[in-house]
Parts: C-alpha cells; structure tokens; sequence
C-alpha cells in the first residue's frame, strides 16, 4: 500500500497541477468561477483509485465521480466558449452525471448535482440539465455494461412515535459525527502537515524534503 501511494503522490506532483486540490476544486469552481481545472483530473483520479484498490487502500466512489465527471465537464464548457454561468451549470451536471454512472442512482445524481453549491439549498435552475446529464450518464453506463449493487428491503417499518423518535435521535448522531469528523480531518491535516515529508521531482530524481527545509 505504501508503495501504490507513494505512485500516485508521485504522477500527481509531476503531472497533477491543480488536480490534487480534488473536490475542494470543483467545488470552488463552481462558487466563484476563477479556478483552474484540467481535464488531466479525470485520468489522474481514475489511476488513483485503481492503484488504491489493487494496493488495498479504502476509497470510495463519491470523489472519483465528481472529479471526472467535473473535470470533462470544465473542459466541454471552454471548449464551447460557455460564459461563466453556463460553465457553471455543465460543471453541475459534469458532477450530476458521474455520480448517476457510478451508483445507478439518477435521481440522487441529480438531487446532488444541484445542491452541491450549498448543503440544503437547491439551484433550481440547474434542475432540468442536471437530470438530464444524470440519466444519460446512468443510461450509457448500463449500456457498456455496468452493474449496480442492489440493496432489497425486507421491510419497511410502521410509522409511529417512537420510529419517528428514533430517526429525529439517529439524524442528530448522524449530523453530529460528520461534523467532528469533518473538524478531525481539517485538525489533522493542519497539524501533521509540517511532519510529513512531501514529494518534488527534480530533473531524473526523486527527492523527499520536509517542509522545515
């Protein structure tokens, strides 16, 4: 494992540019329209998460598909000549789109393609493109082949105050963990980032340096 990561490290320093940025990318894209995002993304992620699979690595599908799904997005949008409300637009649907592919779930592609600029709030405008890309993408994913896990419900509980009790209890925990989780990681991140030795390429070799050197 250490290995697989050290590959990808290594293909997105020397080749990534601003892909490593990953979601925060896209994200930031489509808030304020002033970044940068390379379709080299798309490969450079789908590598990633072969390598990190293959190596026994845990990732899940969520950031491969907003990340290709965006990047080619970003890319039909200059390649059009798109305005920046348009490219904002297809940069959702680009994010609507993979996620629809890659779990077989349209609607729920749609649902995050056009409340991914807020939590909660929905940019309706966004909402007949972004359907239709979710689908496509589900439908052309299918097509070439591609399978879906399918989750049966043996049943659905009675609708009472005590089941409600309970979903209101389990929402709130829910709510809660990722919020202290997504604390944890930013805590982290900034904490161990000056310990961690990172990647640079130098002509025909490799050399790792702290951040203090």
């Amino acid at each position: 494992m250490p290995l697989g990561g050290a590959f990808v490290s290594f293909l997105y320093t020397k080749y990534g540019k601003t892909s490593s940025q990953g979601n925060n990318l896209i994200l930031d894209q489509i808030h304020h329209g002033d970044k940068e995002i390379h379709l080299r993304m798309a490969p450079l992620v789908f590598i990633g998460t072969v390598v990190t699979h293959l190596f026994g690595g845990s990732a899940g599908r969520e950031g491969t598909a907003v990340q290709m799904g965006g990047s080619i997005a970003e890319f039909i949008g200059r390649l059009f000549k798109l305005d920046k409300e348009d490219r904002r637009i297809i940069l959702m649907c680009g994010i609507s789109s993979g996620f629809g592919a890659v779990f077989g779930t349209p609607l729920a592609g749609t649902i995050f393609g056009m409340e991914v600029i807020s939590i909660g709030s929905m940019e309706y405008s966004a909402l007949i493109p972004c359907f239709t890309a979710s689908f496509t993408g589900n439908l052309i994913a299918t097509a070439l082949g591609a399978t879906h896990s399918q989750y049966k419900l043996n049943g659905i509980p009675e609708l009472s105050i005590d089941v409600i009790i309970k979903v209101v209890i389990a929402s709130l925990l829910f709510g809660l963990i990722s919020v202290i989780f997504s604390e944890c990681n930013q805590y982290t991140h900034f904490f161990f980032l000056p310990w961690i030795r990172t990647i640079s390429w130098r002509g025909d070799c490799l050399y790792f340096y702290s951040l203090y050197y």
